[in-house]
Order: C-alpha cells, then structure tokens, then sequence
C-alpha cells in the first residue's frame, strides 16, 4: 500500500508543464488580489449603514426591554388565565 501511494505521488504529470505554469500564475495573482482588497462591507461591524445614498445619521432605537414585538392571537382560555390581555 505504502509503495503505491508513493508511486501515484511521484508519477508524471499527464498536462503540460506551461499549462501548469499558467495556471498556477493566475490562481496566484487572483488570490493575492483578493488577500490584498479592502474588505467590502465596513457596516458589518454594527451602527448606520454608511453605503446608502441617503444614510441615516444614526441607528434606529431598539424595543425597551418588556415591551412586546408582535402580537399574539388571543384564545377565551388565555385570556381566563390572564396570560393574554385583550
């Protein structure tokens, strides 16, 4: 087994060396650029979206804490419990 891998590891490459070549260049260079962009999405990190063009100056107010974010349907039996207001 240990000679067979070693075999199909340093056997002879069935492409051309250029093709390799090239290939190996631009996958490089592609990655070296995207390695070397600035990143896209500065917003990510929370706050205002800035990328807007009419941004808002400031994140909008979050809920209080305790106040309800969606309505419930309310059944006779929930509301017998007190569990729903109507």
């Amino acid at each position: 087994m240990r000679r067979l891998l070693h075999r199909w590891l340093t056997r002879r490459a069935r492409t051309p060396r250029w093709v390799r070549m090239t290939l190996a260049l631009a996958l490089g260079g592609l990655w070296l650029i995207s390695i070397a962009a600035p990143g896209s999405s500065p917003a990510s990190e929370g706050g205002p979206p800035t990328t807007l063009a009419n941004a808002p100056r400031k994140s909008p107010e979050p809920q209080p804490p305790g106040a309800p974010t969606s309505d419930f349907p309310a059944s006779p039996r929930l509301v017998a419990q007190g569990i729903v207001a109507v």
